[in-house]
């Protein structure tokens, strides 16, 4: 169960390979056996290897060979991206997308090459392109993936541009309404984060993680009714986060000395989780520290029933005898 800042791996299984066709209006490269695809093949064998020089060489060769065909001038936009000429790369997108307007890959290549180049005004048309053809998730999620490639090694400005950027492009992106919702908690922007939170569980109910940025958010900020329905509704999603994380939160609670948020906390992971030895037996040392002697000798006592051979249950039959 990935959270939102790891990779999922997945196995895709592929039916057997079969002869691309052009889509409607297009033009497939003409001579499939001629010289224009032997050139293409030249320059797809050189740019496997390596050879970006021989490859832009082959491919140029292909586009004058079968210059009503578009792929060349994609492959060379490839190249150039490759080498880090974006300027280069948006001009043969250009060329391949005044052959085959609608070519999703010439689209894609165009936006990216824009944005690299910094070019707002141009990058903002090459996105609307995309959104008219339907493509725009697919750029949105390789500007994601280089948000949390940034963000991964502490860049977290230049993060938050990218997840802004792949949200243009894509607002139902929920993941990265999740990360700029985290990141805004971490940086105590909870208005902020809030309000990511809201947007990312509007485009997903229940989402686990959308849920934990609001409670902490609501929690921070001292709201304790948003708090405590953030809460349930997050404890309503994955009941089995109440005896990890906020278990967890409630022993950084009881070790800061703050006993009666970390009872509260730890009550509700008892409510769910009744046989948790560990959350019983913190929540009996919570309710003593707050004088409640008769909680305490309650929890303490299902402790025992529950882990009689703890490392804590002697301190527990010791509390028990304070108790009595």
């Amino acid at each position: 169960r990935p959270d939102y800042t790891e990779t999922t791996r997945r196995t895709i299984v592929l039916p057997p390979a079969q002869q691309a066709r052009p889509a409607e209006g297009e033009r497939a490269m003409v001579g499939q056996e001629g010289p224009a695809m032997t050139a293409f093949a030249e320059g797809a064998e050189a740019q496997q290897k390596g050879d970006l020089e021989l490859a832009e060489k082959k491919f140029r060769r292909a586009a004058e060979l079968s210059p009503e065909a578009a792929e060349p001038h994609i492959a060379l936009a490839v190249v150039a991206h490759q080498r880090g000429d974006y300027a280069a790369a948006a001009a043969e997108a250009e060329k391949a997308l005044g052959i085959s307007p609608n070519n999703e890959q010439a689209l894609l290549l165009r936006h990216d090459a824009y944005r690299m180049l910094g070019n707002a005004d141009k990058t903002a048309e090459a996105a609307e392109a995309l959104r008219r053809e339907g493509t725009a998730s697919v750029a949105a999620g390789t500007v994601y993936t280089e948000g949390m490639a940034e963000y991964r090694i502490g860049n977290t400005g230049a993060a938050v541009v990218k997840f802004e950027e792949a949200l243009e492009l894509d607002p139902t992106l929920v993941n990265a309404h999740l990360m700029l919702g985290n990141i805004a908690l971490v940086e105590g922007d909870l208005e902020r984060a809030n309000a990511f939170a809201a947007k990312a569980l509007e485009l997903d109910p229940g989402n686990g993680n959308a849920l934990k940025i609001r409670y902490d958010a609501s929690r921070a900020i001292g709201d304790a009714v948003a708090e405590r329905e953030a809460l349930d509704a997050l404890i309503a999603a994955d009941p089995e986060w109440a005896s990890t994380d906020l278990f967890n939160h409630a022993v950084e609670l009881y070790n800061s000395d703050q006993m009666e948020s970390a009872s509260a906390a730890l009550e509700r992971v008892v409510e769910f989780q009744p046989e948790d030895a560990k959350a019983r037996f913190l929540l009996g040392m919570a309710k003593y520290n707050l004088g409640d002697t008769a909680a305490a000798k309650e929890h303490l006592t299902v402790f025992l029933e529950l882990a009689p051979d703890d490392p804590d249950a002697a301190v527990a039959r010791e509390m028990l005898k304070y108790a009595q």
